[in-house]
């Protein structure tokens, strides 16, 4: 078998990244420690059992009991060096505790990109020439995770304000009654569909959920009877609500919003099966 850290970390990335491996390499460390003292040889080595509660935390199935084991086995562990001096005082604390306070289901992927740069950067007095650092931190890849976050960033920043651009080209802005929720909604997609490449995924849930957001208030909050009706009735003609006229502004508003919304548009069109 691999050595512990590097089969559980490998165990874990897999997983998370849709591949399902089994986790019987995990039940053997399990099982082998219920007959040797778990306090000696490798699983002495804080790092390893660390990256062992990590990789139980993602399961597939409910009935993974090899998981279940590993997880309570390494996080009795882990418990019981975070209330020793000696880890105390080691960088290595502040992962621990970060790891059983906050499973990886519990995170957001670019805050966690974000803490690992600063938590791994050797460059800060907090983790130079420390004896037990043993990550061995590879400048290159700790530079390219910065350019990584920074460009990131940058993207999310310009997303922002094309979607401010569009709440106002629309006119959303002039709508009183709304919540407003575009940051909302659009932080939401970037915690979930975070890659660089997904931007043209984020900007559409964004916008969907402010439309979503905005027709639920103007239907819970403002419309009359007579705007309800009105706007119902657009949408169900789409294409063909030129013939109607429109029975408020607040409807002409909400409406052509929708109407030129490409994946709204896409949707009361297809066809029926």
């Amino acid at each position: 078998m691999l050595d512990v850290e590097t089969c559980a970390l490998s165990f874990r990335l897999l997983r998370m990244n849709g591949y399902g491996v089994s986790s019987d390499e995990l039940s053997h460390v399990y099982e082998a420690s219920t007959f040797h003292n778990s306090l000696q040889g490798y699983l002495s080595d804080t790092k390893s059992i660390m990256e062992l509660y990590k990789a139980s935390k993602v399961t597939i199935s409910e009935n993974d009991l090899a998981l279940d084991n590993t997880s309570h086995w390494s996080g009795g562990l882990l418990t019981e060096k975070m209330l020793s001096d000696g880890v105390q005082t080691r960088p290595i604390y502040g992962e621990v505790g970060y790891a059983l306070k906050f499973p990886f289901y519990a995170t957001m992927e670019r805050l966690d990109h974000k803490r690992n740069i600063e938590h791994f950067d050797i460059r800060g007095s907090r983790m130079l020439k420390t004896e037990y650092m043993k990550c061995r931190v590879n400048q290159d890849v700790l530079s390219l995770a910065v350019e990584d976050f920074t460009l990131s960033q940058s993207i999310y920043q310009d997303e922002l304000c094309r979607l401010r651009r569009w709440a106002k080209e629309n006119k959303l802005d002039k709508l009183q009654f709304v919540r407003q929720k575009l940051t909302y909604c659009y932080l939401a997609a970037a915690a979930t569909l975070c890659l660089p490449e997904l931007s043209d995924a984020r900007i559409s849930w964004a916008k969907n959920s402010v439309l979503a957001t905005t027709a639920d208030d103007f239907f819970d909050v403002v419309g009359s009877k007579e705007e309800l009706e009105n706007l119902v009735g657009l949408v169900e003609k789409w294409d063909e609500h030129a013939k109607d006229e429109f029975y408020s502004e607040q409807v002409k508003i909400l409406f052509c919003a929708i109407y030129t919304e490409p994946t709204w548009s896409i949707g009361f069109c297809s066809p029926k099966p």
